[in-house]
């Protein structure tokens, strides 16, 4: 198993790009089940950042899912799983980059029944890389976040643009009935070129009443770059109300 990443400065906030890649070395068949944190079965590798210190970032929200799905099928003798991730960088200083993966296989018990058992088949721990990570994103690397009416325009350093991906969350609640709607993407998608269009709190059938508020928030990075995020809460008539890190 290998783990690879961009070759750095790394800095904070930063969203790295991560390569795994799983050789299976056996004479039989391995599976690979989805990890059990932060989301089962979204992946068969779970990536670990450890260690550091102030200070740290903090997302503007926790997206679900974590990398990747592959097909759902056993990995034959000398064949490879190879997943590429897209991680952010919360702690500075020394930080601790691990890539775990849940393996089974199938074996012989002494009485000749056949059982599946989950494999650990590194005995120095599983691959792991020692990152020096930077507090201060350094200045050709900054992305900014721009509103012009309903649309977030992004502007990036020319290399960074082909690369540009976001993420968001609407969140619409209402006084009439209780509890809230959540919608948004799972994973990191590619940046529209026209930009991001501020979305609207669908219809219900079953609501009374239209939606009190609604709250939409977006991130956006590029690999090697920061992440920057925007916020906007609409209430009732009370307009919008903007906010950034």
């Amino acid at each position: 198993m290998s783990l690879r990443v961009a070759e750095g400065p790394y800095f904070l906030s930063e969203l790295l790009a991560v390569h795994v890649a799983l050789h299976n070395h056996r004479e039989s068949s391995i599976g690979y089940r989805g990890v059990l944190i932060p989301a089962p079965g979204r992946s068969p590798f779970l990536l670990l950042l450890t260690g550091g210190e102030p200070p740290q970032y903090d997302l503007a929200w926790s997206p679900p899912g974590h990398g990747p799905r592959p097909p759902q099928m056993p990995l034959a003798p000398g064949q490879t799983i190879a997943l590429d991730f897209l991680l952010p960088l919360t702690a500075s200083g020394l930080v601790t980059l691990t890539a775990h993966a849940r393996l089974y296989a199938s074996v012989t018990d002494h009485d000749g029944s056949r059982a599946t058992a989950e494999l650990e088949p590194f005995a120095a721990g599983w691959p792991s890389l020692v990152l020096p990570v930077a507090p201060v994103v350094p200045g050709e690397r900054r992305l900014q976040l721009q509103r012009s009416g309903t649309r977030v325009d992004v502007t990036a350093p020319p290399e960074a643009v082909p690369h540009l991906v976001y993420q968001f969350l609407l969140t619409c609640s209402s006084q009439a009935t209780p509890g809230t709607l959540r919608t948004g993407t799972r994973t990191w998608q590619p940046l529209p070129p026209e930009g991001l269009e501020e979305p609207a709190c669908p219809e219900d059938a079953h609501r009374h009443g239209a939606w009190h508020d609604q709250r939409w928030q977006v991130m956006v990075s590029a690999p090697g770059y920061p992440i920057v995020s925007l916020e906007e809460v609409s209430v009732d008539d009370a307009g919008p109300h903007l906010a950034r890190s």
